[in-house]
């Protein structure tokens, strides 16, 4: 069994996760954070993303943040969100109009520098939701079709348009 930490997300108007976890994957400022059981200390920015938490047994979660931060301490995680919402509970259609208004704005030539970095600054946000959204369905499918087991440490297959391609060399001799 792997080992767990205590987590602690809030947001400025809520908790919205407070258990142990296996693992947390968080989109820092500078790239992808990934966090498990004694992690050395850290203190991170995180931008407008998702926090994918595996919680006992398998189970993945995806919440959705605006940014934030995130501190590792030996026993726990505390991730302190500007914004934040469960990827399950993002409304798609409305995120969509959403991307939709901001890059219409980019478009109109009339925009003002500050209307400009406005509608980029949405653009990412909704784009950033989008994501999260895709990732909560990727984990409920996962959770479906694969319901979690005792670990047996062995690589899972991906679904088929999630599958890398390894490149073939160009000395490699064909199959015939």
């Amino acid at each position: 069994m792997a080992k767990t930490f205590h987590v602690n997300m809030v947001s400025a108007d809520r908790q919205l996760y407070c258990g142990e976890a296996e693992r947390i994957v968080a989109t820092a400022d500078h790239g992808e954070l990934g966090i498990l059981a004694g992690h050395a200390p850290l203190l991170a920015v995180l931008k407008a993303g998702q926090v994918r938490l595996t919680q006992e047994g398998g189970k993945e979660e995806v919440i959705y943040i605006s940014g934030g931060f995130i501190e590792v301490q030996h026993e726990q995680t505390i991730i302190l969100a500007d914004d934040a919402e469960r990827a399950e509970h993002l409304d798609e259609e409305r995120v969509r109009e959403a991307r939709h208004r901001a890059e219409d704005k980019m478009r109109d030539k009339a925009s003002t520098k500050l209307e400009l970095a406005r509608a980029q600054a949405e653009l990412a946000q909704t784009m950033a939701q989008l994501a999260a959204i895709e990732a909560a369905h990727d984990a409920k499918w996962q959770t479906l079709n694969h319901p979690p087991t005792a670990p047996d440490h062995r690589r899972t297959q991906r679904p088929a348009h999630r599958q890398r391609r390894r490149p073939q060399r160009p000395d490699a001799p064909r199959a015939r």
